[in-house]
């Protein structure tokens, strides 16, 4: 009811990238959703008229990479948000970094 509001411009929503990734980690840890469903329910949800997401272009990047490079959403949030603002060195254990070729992992 409420993104129905909101996708007829009745309301207006405002939410957060951190809560796209408990969205993300809802839809696959318990409703057992693949990373290609879960990119297009987020990518519909991303679409919603009178839905306002900061970062919503560097979410849509994530989803790609999120499906492509097969990693967790949140190191893709985490490459498309260093691509966005020219970071290019990555200080982390994770080893999925590495499939970023535009990231030195360190």
């Amino acid at each position: 009811m409420l993104f129905q509001k909101a996708a007829a411009l009745k309301t207006k929503l405002v939410t957060t990238d951190l809560i796209i990734a408990e969205l993300v980690w809802t839809l696959e840890s318990y409703y057992q959703k693949s990373k290609k469903e879960i990119a297009s329910l987020i990518g519909a949800i991303l679409e919603t008229p009178g839905l306002t997401i900061n970062s919503a272009d560097v979410i849509q990047d994530a989803l790609a990479s999120y499906v492509e490079k097969n990693v967790d959403f949140v190191v893709a949030f985490s490459a498309a948000y260093m691509n966005k603002h020219g970071i290019s060195i990555a200080k982390s254990f994770d080893k999925h970094f590495k499939r970023f070729p535009d990231i030195e992992l360190v």
